[in-house]
Order: C-alpha cells, then sequence, then structure tokens
C-alpha cells in the first residue's frame, strides 16, 4: 500500500510539473506576442489606478459612502479598454499589417483612453481641490477647447 502511495504521490509531481511548466509556456507566449504594446497596457493601468483614487477621494470629500458598484464599473471599463487593446493588436497582426501601423492604430485607441480618463482624472482633481486654478484651467481645456477642435466628437457628445 506505502508503494502505491508514492507511486501516485510521484505521478501527481510529475502531473503537477508539467501544468506548471505549460502555464509558463502559455504566459511566456502571450507576453512576448503583446510585448509591442506593453507599454500601451501599462500606462492605461496606471490612469485606471489615478483615476480610481482621485474619484475614491472626490467621493469621500463630497461626503459620498464608497460604492462597490462605482468600483466594479471603473474595473469593468479598464478590462475593456485592455481587451480592445489587446483585440486590436493581435487581429492587425494576424491580418499581417506591418507592425507599425498596428503599433501606430494601438497607439491611437490607448490616446482615446488617456483622454477621457485625464479628463475625468482633472474632474475629480477640481472636486478634490475647487481653488487650484490650474487644475480648473485644465479641466476646462480639456473638456471644451479641445472636443471643439475634434471634428465628429461634438456630433457624438451632442447625441449621448
Amino acid at each position: 500500500m506505502h508503494r502505491i502511495v508514492r507511486i501516485t504521490d510521484w505521478i501527481a509531481d510529475i502531473a503537477i510539473g508539467l501544468l506548471k511548466g505549460l502555464w509558463i509556456f502559455l504566459l511566456t507566449m502571450f507576453t512576448n506576442f503583446f510585448q509591442p504594446i506593453h507599454d500601451f497596457l501599462l500606462i492605461i493601468f496606471i490612469l485606471f489606478i489615478l483615476n480610481f483614487l482621485y474619484g475614491l477621494l472626490s467621493d469621500m470629500i463630497q461626503g459620498s459612502d464608497f460604492s462597490l458598484k462605482k468600483a466594479f464599473q471603473s474595473i469593468w471599463h479598464v478590462v475593456g479598454f485592455m481587451l480592445l487593446l489587446f483585440l486590436s493588436f493581435g487581429i492587425g497582426k494576424k491580418m499581417h499589417l506591418p507592425d507599425d501601423s498596428v503599433v501606430d492604430f494601438t497607439s491611437w485607441i490607448t490616446w482615446v483612453v488617456i483622454y477621457f480618463y485625464g479628463v475625468n482624472i482633472l474632474r475629480n482633481w477640481k472636486a478634490i481641490q475647487p481653488k487650484n486654478q490650474v487644475v480648473a484651467f485644465l479641466y476646462w481645456v480639456l473638456s471644451v477647447k479641445f472636443v471643439e477642435k475634434i471634428k465628429y466628437l461634438r456630433e457624438y457628445f451632442s447625441k449621448q
């Protein structure tokens, strides 16, 4: 009986080792494939953290309680943004488009996310420090004047 237990443990150790190796192999392949957009993903994640923290501080200062629903919504947003980057990059690569154009397209998506996160961070920062004229001015420029320069964005906001 003792031999059977040792053999079973030995087989389980081999299976676990193989599964660990397979997991590391798949993770390495995934990260290697998406390495060109690593910085874009990092930027979006940092902006997500900043947006989350400024939103939380803004709510606390305005007397609102922590909203788990709002927190999960912001997590779903960042997951969606990152998934959009993964999909756009992966589809572009699999369509054999030039690497530069695929990275450029992914960069444009990242700039859009940066803009919307930036406006939201500035809005929350303005609520945290209402007398900060620099933040108020930056928020005004990004939320009003910049939008007027983008041809179809003003039309999009008017329909929303």
